[in-house]
């Protein structure tokens, strides 16, 4: 589990900050990394963020259905029962 860094996609946001307390509080590793096209293939769930729906997992990548990834739910859960 990863999550990209900035200088590749994204914004230093509100949800991203908290998926990363929330990794942290958990005990969860979520690397921040460089991501290389050469990982997609191997990619077994998705997630994207913002702060008006939180974590949402995606479907599917280049027409290939995608799993859940437990540890990101159970992120999601700690997220939500922040006040």
């Amino acid at each position: 589990m990863l999550t990209p860094a900035l200088d590749q996609a994204g914004v230093e946001g509100v949800m991203r900050s908290l998926a990363l307390d929330a990794a942290a509080a958990l005990g969860v590793s979520l690397p921040v990394v460089r991501v290389d096209a050469a990982l997609w293939p191997r990619v077994q769930a998705v997630y994207c963020c913002n702060v008006r729906w939180g974590l949402r997992r995606a479907g599917e990548l280049d027409g290939q259905p995608l799993g859940n990834a437990p540890p990101l739910a159970e992120l999601q859960r700690w997220i939500d029962a922040q006040p």
